[in-house]
Formats: C-alpha cells, structure tokens, sequence
C-alpha cells in the first residue's frame, strides 16, 4: 500500500514506511537530526489519517534518536515526547501517555511552545478519571484550577475572557458528574456574565449549564435556570454562531432529564418533540493534506522541527470560550 507523498522542500518520497526510512537514513547519516525531524512529519500525518498503529513507533523511534542526539530536556526532544503521549493518549494507553504528558507539561512552565500539552493532558485525565477512585478526580480538579491560575492573572476578574475559561473547564467536570466542582466555576461564570454580558446568548446557555449541575445534584426547587436559560438562547438563536447551535439540542436534552425525573410526562413529551426539530449540521472543517499541515507546521512553530499534534491557537481558544 501507497504511503501518502511527505514534502520536506522539493524532495519528496512516496512508498511505504519501511523503504521511507531506508530512504532517509540513506541520505542522511547515521544520528542525523533529519532523520528525527521526518521520522516526525511522517507521524504526524499518520497521527491525522487516524492510523496510530504507524504513528506511535516512529514517534517511539523518533523520541530515542533525539533524545540521544540533543538530550532529554531540548526543547525539540519534548515535543516530540508531548506528541508520543498525545498518540497514547488517543490509544487509549493511558498509563504510558500519562507520564508524558505531565512531563511536557511541567516543560510547559519554561517552554513556551508546549502551552498546549494542558489540554490533551486534561483530556487525558478526564478520560481515565473514575467516581470510584476520588483521587483520580481530585487530579482534574486541581490541574483545572492551575490551568486557571493564567486567565485570572491575565484577565480582569469580570472579564468575558475569564467567564469563556470557566465555561469550558467546567465542561470536564460536567462530564465527571463532579457536580460541586462545577456548580463553583458556573457560578462564577454567570455572575460575570450576568455583569458583563447580560443579553449574550451565552450567558443563558450558563444558566442552563447551571441548572443540569444542579439536576445532577438533585437540587429540583432551582430548576428555573433550566427553562429560562433555554428560553434566552432559543430568543437569540440567529446569534449563535454554528458551532455553538448543538447548546439548544444539550439544554433541551436538560429539561427532559428534569421533567423524567420530577415524574412530568406531558413535559417530557412535549420537549421530546421539540427535540427533534433541533437536530444542528454538522460542523464542516477544511480537508487536511499533507501540504497545509506542514505549511501549519512553520507558523506553530518558527523554525522547529518537530510540529504540535493538538492544542489551539489564541484565535481557536477565543472562539471555544464564545460557543461555551
């Protein structure tokens, strides 16, 4: 089978991974950095394609020559060690991509260029966390408020940027039903709202958010916020950009939660069929070739050579605190 064509300047090779490899090593001898560097580019575009069975042995390969040619602590040797846990993580390999990721994310203090490693590695945590084991939790927890300590320094306390961070930090711990956790980042997140934007559809969409934690929390007298936060956004939905339209399908999907469990039939159904008018597109993204990730490549990272797997950019960081 055809490997996809990897362009490194005008040289290019197309065959399988084997022959690629004999291919450079050929070129280069033996050691050479290059020989890392594409090991690399050729990872990631497996990584892309979803084929992790060939992107998690040339970034195994790859992290060993580099961190015998530069060293452990090189700033290229840790993205590449942050890239190796991202594959493990999306594995499923938990216990080998935790290490890795905590790694690259403490470097992350120092390296500017590995800020994005907190996010797979929240991910990461979040994915492994269970309710059966609470120190598992507590970890999310506390790597969430230190991934906050940087938007409360940066921003003013009733700023719009912090209430984004709060929204979405809260997303994990919805997912871990750690209801009082989130209950404390929503409430801060709609009283800054409330302040600062008090007609922006998302600060309904809080309310609603705010509501299902207390569902969850059996907390039934409170759940108003359920109806009005719906009620807001439905009022503004030609204001909801089309990443954010999956929020009505979610707060609609709380008000069933909370009329089946309140023993409402009559609401349920009549919600369930209001369900089903409000199903959003999907999200359509620009195909990813092997010639605009690398172009990607250079603007992520200057004159780097290894390329971050994931992790988002200021602009992707603004619009996900604006569809949260």
């Amino acid at each position: 089978m055809k490997r996809p064509t990897v362009w490194r300047g005008t040289w290019s090779v197309t065959c399988t991974t084997k022959r690629w490899r004999l291919a450079r090593r050929a070129a280069f001898p033996a050691g050479h950095t290059n020989i890392a560097k594409s090991m690399n580019e050729l990872a990631g575009l497996f990584w892309r394609q979803g084929k992790l069975d060939q992107s998690i042995p040339l970034f195994e390969e790859s992290l060993k020559a580099e961190e015998a040619a530069r060293g452990r602590q090189h700033p290229e040797t840790l993205m590449t060690l942050a890239n190796l846990g991202v594959n493990y993580k999306d594995a499923g390999r938990f216990a080998e991509a935790f290490p890795l990721l905590e790694e690259a994310y403490q470097a992350s203090r120092r390296e500017h260029s590995l800020t994005w490693v907190s996010s797979p590695f929240l991910d990461a945590l979040t994915q492994a966390a269970e309710p059966t084991r609470p120190e598992s939790m507590a970890n999310v927890v506390t790597l969430i408020e230190e991934l906050l300590a940087a938007p409360r320094e940066k921003s003013a306390q009733d700023s719009p940027e912090l209430a984004g961070a709060l929204a979405a930090y809260s997303l994990s711990l919805i997912k871990l039903k750690a209801w009082e956790a989130a209950e404390r980042l929503l409430r801060e997140c709609l009283a800054i709202r409330e302040k600062s934007q008090p007609e922006e559809w998302t600060t309904f969409n809080t309310q609603s958010r705010l509501g299902g934690v207390l569902l969850g929390q059996k907390e039934y007298a409170d759940a108003e916020l359920l109806l009005a936060g719906y009620e807001g956004m439905k009022q503004r939905e030609s204001a909801i950009p089309e990443q954010g339209k999956v929020r009505l399908p979610e707060a609609i999907d709380r008000l069933i939660e909370f009329y089946t469990a309140t023993d409402k039939s009559a609401e349920v159904q009549k919600w369930q069929a209001e369900r089903a008018k409000c199903s959003p597109k999907p999200v359509t993204r620009p195909t990813k070739t092997a010639e605009n990730i690398f172009a990607r490549r250079n603007r992520w990272n200057g004159a780097a050579s290894s390329s971050r797997l994931t992790g988002r950019s200021d602009a992707a960081s603004d619009q996900i605190a604006v569809i949260s």
